[in-house]
């Protein structure tokens, strides 16, 4: 029996009599036999059928499917598409707004001490006191409202004991920095004849500082750069026998990175001298026909005038500001100096606006406690006077509310 699906068993039929001899031997038992065999056939066919509708169905799905992921794929493709155009626009948009930028200068920040200063009157002494906000309090509201502040640091901030053999040399602790950073100073001027008190090391170690504490900084032949409001703002800082070639190589180099706004803080002039020095006023006017915005001086520790050179401002000097080198310096005076730069259609527009804020270099009155002071009244109007007096040759006065005014000649 089991045997009947093989060969031998068809022998029977192909054999004469054999169809007799099966019906006579197995005539009781054929026809159930043969509705199984059926049974069996219709199952293996339904099944087959079965499983080929299945192999349909699964294709057909992963056919859809396929299709909807490539359309969902591309969808997604497009929209990235339109949004990355969308903010390729906005982009567009924002260079294209009007801007203003409001820019505050102030002139040398000596923050530490002299090795022969006596501590108990320092500016070192002063911070273990009354701490790093203190010194900045009484201008800070300027700072912080404005959007951009920059100071030349004049000075180091190291731990080095080996100092230049020279008449002053000024260095302060690392925290010290927080003195100006934390009130609103955004940018540092670091190119002076104080920079290397501290030979290399110290001129290193300020770097360090700047770097570690992610302050933006020029100094001499490295540029600084700065985005405000979507606007780069470009610093070169010069000092020295070489100051000529910085300032050409510096505004170059900003140029090629495409600053907007590009200023130079050169440090130049004779010590406690009101007027500038013919060097002084060639390399301000250099400075202007590279392509310089805003110009601003310092170094004789007093202040001097204003010049409006081709469109472009210079101040020849912004005196001391919170300046821990000296605790009893001959002159208090010293001004904040405002220039608002207007961007239209994504290019600076030039104007005459320019405005001083009058400020001592002190709160006491008589002596330097290293806190600068806006100032009113009385004293407000001897340094705007003394201010027209120092810019009377190049044609510049200001009003009583510190804004500039040319006269015709100079339009």
């Amino acid at each position: 029996m089991i045997r009947q699906r093989g060969g031998p068993e068809k022998e029977p039929f192909g054999e004469p009599g054999g169809e007799e001899k099966m019906a006579s031997s197995n005539r009781g038992n054929r026809p159930g036999r043969r509705v199984r065999l059926n049974r069996r056939r219709f199952s293996r066919f339904v099944l087959s059928v079965l499983l080929l509708l299945i192999i349909i169905v699964l294709i057909v799905r992963c056919a859809a499917g396929s299709s909807k992921k490539s359309e969902d794929s591309s969808a997604r493709n497009e929209q990235t598409k339109t949004e990355q155009t969308e903010k390729k626009g906005e982009k567009k948009e924002k260079k294209a707004k009007d801007v203003e930028i409001t820019v505050s200068a102030v002139g040398d920040c000596t923050l530490g001490k002299d090795p022969s200063s006596a501590y108990a009157t320092s500016f070192n002494a002063a911070y273990e006191k009354e701490g790093a906000g203190w010194f900045l309090e009484n201008v800070a509201s300027v700072f912080e409202n404005d959007d951009l502040t920059i100071a030349n640091f004049e000075g180091t901030l190291t731990d080095s004991n080996t100092a230049e053999n020279k008449t002053f040399t000024f260095k302060g602790e690392d925290e010290y920095l927080d003195v100006l950073t934390g009130r609103g100073v955004d940018f540092m001027s670091f190119a002076n004849n104080h920079a290397y008190d501290y030979k290399e090391e110290g001129y290193r170690d300020t770097i360090a500082v700047f770097e570690k504490n992610d302050v933006p900084y020029a100094s001499y032949d490295k540029v600084g750069m700065m985005k405000v409001k979507g606007i780069k703002v470009g610093l070169v800082s010069v000092y020295g026998e070489n100051a000529f070639t910085d300032v050409k190589e510096g505004i170059k180099e900003l140029k090629e990175k495409k600053a907007d706004i590009i200023i130079v803080s050169m440090h130049s002039g004779a010590e406690r001298s009101y007027y500038p020095a013919q060097r002084q006023i060639d390399l301000g006017h250099l400075a202007v026909d590279e392509g310089a915005d805003l110009v601003v001086g310092h170094h004789p520790h007093v202040l001097e005038g204003v010049e409006y050179y081709k469109g472009v401002y210079i101040d020849y000097s912004l005196g001391n500001f919170c300046f821990g080198g000296n605790r009893n310096p001959s002159d208090l005076n010293t001004v904040i100096l405002q220039k608002t730069f207007k961007i239209k259609d994504g290019k600076l527009k030039r104007d005459q606006q320019l405005h001083i804020i009058p400020c001592r270099i002190s709160s006491a009155a008589s002596y330097n406690n290293y806190q600068p002071t806006i100032v009113s009244g009385q004293e407000k109007k001897n340094i705007l006077s003394k201010m027209n007096q120092y810019s009377q040759q190049f044609n510049i006065s200001f009003d009583s509310e510190g804004d500039v005014e040319i006269s015709e000649k100079e339009k």
